[in-house]
This record gives C-alpha cells, sequence and structure tokens, in this order.
C-alpha cells in the first residue's frame, strides 16, 4: 500500500474497528474464541504454549497482511467505479 492508503487504513482501524464491539454476532463470536483459546491453553505445557504464541503472532501478521490487500483491492474497486 503507497502512504496515503496506510495512513487511511489506520485511521479506519484505529476508529471504525472499534465499531464492531457494538455487534451482538462480534461479540458472541470473540467470547467463543476467547473461551476456546482458555481450554486450549489450560491442557498445553509452558513450552506448548510458548509455541502457540509465536504461532498466533504470525497468524496475526499474515491476517494483518490479507486484511491491508483486501482493502487496498476495495479501495481501488471504489475509485475506478466512481470514476465510470
Amino acid at each position: 500500500m503507497d502512504e496515503y492508503l496506510e495512513c487511511l487504513y489506520s485511521y479506519l482501524m484505529e476508529n471504525k474497528f472499534v465499531e464492531l464491539n457494538d455487534r451482538t454476532e462480534y461479540i458472541t463470536l470473540k467470547n467463543m474464541r476467547d473461551h476456546a483459546e482458555k481450554a486450549l491453553m489450560g491442557d498445553l505445557s509452558e513450552e506448548q504454549r510458548a509455541l502457540f504464541h509465536r504461532y498466533l503472532e504470525r497468524e496475526s501478521t499474515v491476517y494483518s497482511l490479507e486484511q491491508q490487500y483486501l482493502f487496498s483491492r476495495a479501495f481501488s474497486l471504489g475509485l475506478r467505479l466512481s470514476h465510470s
């Protein structure tokens, strides 16, 4: 992404993403995920927990890149459609 898109993406993530916290389905799914993670962590050794945390960090990095890519593609599409 170029600097403009990065700025716009950051603004949206910091100021608009929080609106998800008002959606019941998001809250429900987030709670289910947290409950499942807590149950899993209770069954793991310290070494396994460390490995799992490293996995989550890498997964988060990949997911973030995917989100940024989708945002840039959607933004480009929006620009093309607005000029049609």
